[in-house]
C-alpha cells in the first residue's frame, strides 16, 4: 500500500508539536558546573545560552536584571524569480520599469529582561531599523533608504527543568505596530514618494509570537531546537501588512574552555509576504515595488561563536548562509545573514 506523505509544508507547519513532546521523550546528564552556576545566578558556561540568532530563547540571570545589546543584518543581492536566480533584463521583462540589483536591512535590538519569579523572565524589545535597496533602470541606479524604530515587543518566557538537566521553554511576545509604514524617500525616476513595503521599518500589524524550545547539555556540548510563529493581525489604520511567519531551527554547541564555545545552526523560514496593498504605491516602478513579490521558503546554516566576559558580560557572534532559497515572485536573492551581540547582567 502506498501512502503519502504531507505537503512539505504541512510538515513544517507540524513541527511545533514535536517541540512540545521532545522534552518528554528525550533527556540528557546536566554537568554539575552548569548547576553550580544556576545556584549562584553566574553564567559560568559560554554555550548555556543558544546561539545570538536564536530570537526569545535567552533568559534572564537568577535575580538579576539583564539588558542586551543584537545587531543582525541580512544582505540580498542579484535578481531571483522562484528558487531559480534571473538577470536584471528578465525582472524588466515582466512589465517593472527598473529592477532591484541589491539590499540590506540591519536592526538594532536593545532588550532589557527581568526575572519575575523563578523560572518566568518578562522583557521589552526596542528595534531600530536601516533598510537600504538599490533598482537599476533607464535611468540608472537609485538608492531608496529608510530608518526608524520598529515594532516594539513586549513578553514573557517560562523556563521548567526536566529530570537529568534538560530544560524547555515556551514563550509569547507581542509586537506593538510602532514602526512606520508609510516611510517616503527618493524613488526610481526621481522624486520623493511612498518606499517599498520590505523597506518599510514597520509591519503594519499587532503580532502574536509564541515559542517554544528545547535545550541540553552534557560536559562539554549543548544543543536545542525550538522555533517561534508570528501571527499578525491587521490594525484597521493600515490598508496592508507583512505576513505571517514560521521559523523553525537546530543548533548544537561546542565548549571550547571555560570562556568560549563555537556552535553550529540550521534554520528554516516561512513567510507570506505581504497581505493588502498601498494605493501611492505604483507596483510597476519596480519588482520591490509590487506587493506580490514578498515572502517565500528559506533554509539557513550558521556557524557561532559565544564567548563569556567578566562582571556579567557575555558577547556572541554568528554568520550564516543560504542553503535553498525559494522567493514568491521576483525578488532579491539571500546572499550572507550576521548578527553581533552583548549582554550584561547586574
Amino acid at each position: 500500500m502506498n501512502m503519502r506523505l504531507p505537503h512539505p509544508k504541512t510538515q513544517l507547519a507540524l513541527f511545533p508539536l514535536a517541540l512540545l513532546l521532545g522534552p518528554m521523550a528525550t533527556a540528557r546528564a546536566c554537568p554539575q558546573d552548569l548547576l553550580d552556576s544556576l545556584e549562584d545566578g553566574a553564567y559560568m558556561r559560554p554555550d548555556e545560552e543558544p546561539p545570538i540568532g536564536v530570537l526569545g530563547a535567552a533568559m534572564a540571570a537568577a535575580g538579576r536584571m539583564t539588558i542586551a545589546w543584537t545587531w543582525a543584518g541580512t544582505n540580498e543581492s542579484g535578481p531571483r524569480i522562484g528558487n531559480k536566480e534571473a538577470t536584471t533584463g528578465e525582472v524588466t521583462d515582466q512589465g517593472y520599469a527598473f529592477a532591484a540589483t541589491s539590499a540590506r536591512i540591519e536592526e538594532h535590538r536593545f532588550t532589557f529582561h527581568f526575572e519575575l519569579n523563578e523560572g518566568l523572565d518578562v522583557e521589552l524589545t526596542l528595534p531600530y531599523r536601516d533598510a537600504r535597496a538599490d533598482v537599476l533602470g533607464p535611468l540608472g541606479k537609485t538608492r531608496m533608504r529608510t530608518n526608524g524604530l520598529g515594532d516594539v515587543e513586549i513578553g514573557a518566557l517560562w523556563n521548567s527543568a526536566l529530570p537529568e538537566g534538560d530544560s524547555h521553554s515556551y514563550g509569547l511576545g507581542l509586537g506593538l505596530p510602532t514602526g512606520s509604514t508609510n516611510s517616503t524617500g527618493n524613488n526610481p525616476g526621481g522624486g520623493d514618494g511612498r518606499l517599498p513595503y520590505s523597506l518599510q521599518p514597520g509591519s503594519g500589524a499587532w503580532s502574536l509570537i509564541p515559542r517554544a524550545y528545547w535545550l541540553g547539555q552534557t560536559e562539554e556540548w549543548s544543543w536545542g531546537y525550538g522555533g517561534q510563529y508570528v501571527l499578525r493581525l491587521r490594525e484597521g489604520g493600515t490598508s496592508w501588512n507583512k505576513g505571517n511567519e514560521l521559523e523553525l531551527g537546530a543548533w548544537a554547541a561546542h565548549r571550547i574552555n571555560r570562556d568560549m564555545s563555537i556552535s553550529l545552526r540550521a534554520e528554516g523560514h516561512h513567510s507570506r509576504g505581504i497581505s493588502g496593498s498601498e494605493s501611492t504605491i505604483n507596483p510597476l516602478a519596480s519588482n520591490l515595488h509590487d506587493p506580490d513579490n514578498a515572502g517565500g521558503t528559506l533554509f539557513r546554516l550558521f556557524g557561532g561563536l559565544n564567548f563569556v566576559g567578566t562582571s556579567g558580560n557575555r558577547f556572541a557572534a554568528e554568520i550564516g548562509v543560504p542553503l535553498y532559497d525559494d522567493v514568491n515572485g521576483v525578488q532579491l536573492g539571500n546572499t550572507i545573514t550576521y548578527g553581533l551581540g552583548w549582554r550584561y547582567s547586574f
